[in-house]
């Protein structure tokens, strides 16, 4: 088991290490030193930056897949709260992020502002 984690520790370590030293890795160290500089450059800014986060997700994933294979002990019965509460819990928190980034809860307020004052 251990030899399987140590092989994909290895090949994810090349991978960043590839993507490090490819154009896309050079094109990430330009944005991080002077980000004007690269968009005048014509770099698609936003979307390097996507692919770069898709990547470094991808990778934590793949880390806490591999930490639960080795340790083969986790369930979702062992949540602190049980089996439907914490998900329920989840969703409630993802949907109030969204609401305040989205900025529906300012026009909520703003509307309960002008009708009850």
């Amino acid at each position: 088991m251990y030899y399987f984690v140590l092989a994909v520790f290895i090949g994810g370590y090349l991978l960043v290490q590839s993507i490090v030293n490819s154009p896309y890795g050079q094109v990430l160290k330009a944005i991080k030193q002077n980000e004007p500089r690269a968009v005048s450059l014509g770099y698609n800014v936003d979307r390097y930056k996507v692919i770069a986060f898709v990547i470094s997700a991808g990778l934590a994933g793949l880390a806490g897949s591999l930490k639960t294979v080795v340790n083969l002990e986790y369930q979702l019965s062992q949540g602190p709260l049980g089996d439907w509460v914490d998900p329920i819990l989840g969703a409630i928190f993802v949907l109030t992020v969204l609401a305040f980034r989205s900025g529906i809860v300012g026009e909520i307020q703003n509307f309960m502002r002008k009708n009850l004052s």
